[in-house]
């Protein structure tokens, strides 16, 4: 299974914010965000990419052994659907979110929380491979066999400004995804970007029943990676 880190750290967003989970990135995604603040799970970089049997990450993840979450996330940990069920087996025993952009779905994989992330035009835009993948694979068919699989679900958008809006309005009506479990965060890669944001982001929140969340991660160590 092709990873770029595996850490320990927090849950920086969504429902389960604060709790202590490890992290298993994956490496390879399906699009090239312009923000994306993981480029190091998506292209080749200073590291070296980790190629590991599921048994091996299993056994890494064992030094944490006061950790009860794991976070599976990218990159698009779907790109990998074998390796990811067989990993997921072996870690039955924790609670696992899987974080992803809805692109792939498969009924087969059943973790305890679907973290989905469905891309606006303005995530991809000026990419013309992205762009391409974007109206492509967003029919909105996928997201909506994540809202009826039965297993505990979060959309999670980054909001870059408030053209984001008509998008993540659209998205979630012809996908029937209930306001209750839409968040919407800030996109930033500093404390300073996201602060400017959050105020008026708040204000959409309470005026459109949305959940607005933080990325804490980036409030507590900006865009250091391993944490």
């Amino acid at each position: 299974m092709k990873l770029s880190e595996i850490f320990y750290s927090i849950q920086g967003e969504g429902m389960y914010t604060g709790i202590p989970s490890v992290f298993i990135r994956t490496f390879g995604c399906s699009l090239r965000c312009t923000w994306c603040d993981s480029l190091h799970s998506v292209e080749k970089r200073d590291v070296p990419i980790m190629d590991l049997s599921p048994t091996e990450i299993f056994n890494l993840i064992q030094k944490w052994n006061n950790c009860s979450h794991v976070v599976i996330t990218g990159g698009e940990p779907l790109l990998q659907k074998e390796e990811l069920k067989e990993l997921m087996h072996l870690l039955h025993r924790y609670t696992i979110t899987i974080e992803t952009n809805g692109i792939i779905f498969d009924d087969t994989i059943k973790p305890h929380l679907w973290s989905i992330s469905p891309k606006t035009k303005n995530s991809v835009i000026g990419n013309s491979v992205s762009t391409i993948l974007y109206e492509k694979n967003n029919t909105f068919e996928n997201l909506k066999k994540f809202v009826s699989c039965g297993v505990l679900c979060q959309f999670k958008f980054v909001v870059m400004n408030e053209n984001d809006l008509k998008d993540i309005q659209k998205i979630s009506c012809d996908s029937g995804i209930p306001k209750q479990i839409i968040y919407l965060m800030p996109e930033g890669k500093t404390i300073n970007d996201q602060r400017d944001k959050s105020l008026a982001l708040v204000e959409l929140c309470k005026q459109h029943g949305y959940n607005f969340c933080t990325r804490l991660h980036i409030w507590l160590w900006g865009d250091k990676r391993g944490v």
